[in-house]
């Protein structure tokens, strides 16, 4: 297996398990699925224990949206790393590399100015799991033109 199948295939898991993640993420965030993250969250923010009722219908709809918003770039993320990224195509590297840099900048920032650790942390591991293969594939890119290969997805 050549690098680029090797890192492309890593392309996949990693943004089909997000997808996944983010599918869980709207069905399932008011379980026990979810609940040591949304007890970090809520101690972030001191919401202690008891929220009232409205407040855990609009938790329900922030982090079903999150969710939702997180399925869609795991899909996303797919479909360009097992079509344009599998053939070598410029654009979708630089399309993925400036979609997490966009995301974990903004997302790590108020994730952090809100001392909501636990996010930051989150988000730096799913951002070394898209890293890897953009930057052990890099130099691949640079060399030229795109490969004639099958799409992965």
């Amino acid at each position: 297996m050549d690098r680029l199948t090797f890192w492309t295939a890593w392309l996949m898991v990693v943004s089909f398990t997000m997808a996944a993640f983010g599918v869980l993420m709207v069905l399932f965030n008011q379980t026990a699925l979810f609940a040591g993250l949304l007890g970090e969250i809520q101690r972030a923010f001191s919401l202690g224990g008891d929220a009232s009722a409205g407040l855990v219908q609009f938790q329900a709809w922030v982090y079903g949206v999150w969710g939702a918003t997180v399925a869609g770039f795991g899909v996303l993320a797919a479909l360009v790393g097992g079509n344009a990224f599998a053939r070598r195509e410029r654009w979708a590297r630089d399309a993925l590399a400036g979609a997490l840099v966009l995301w974990y900048v903004l997302d790590t920032a108020v994730s952090l100015a809100s001392r909501v650790w636990v996010n930051a942390a989150f988000n730096t591991i799913v951002l070394a799991g898209f890293v890897l293969p953009l930057a052990f594939t890099w130099t691949l890119f640079a060399r030229g033109k795109p490969v004639d290969r099958e799409p992965a997805a």
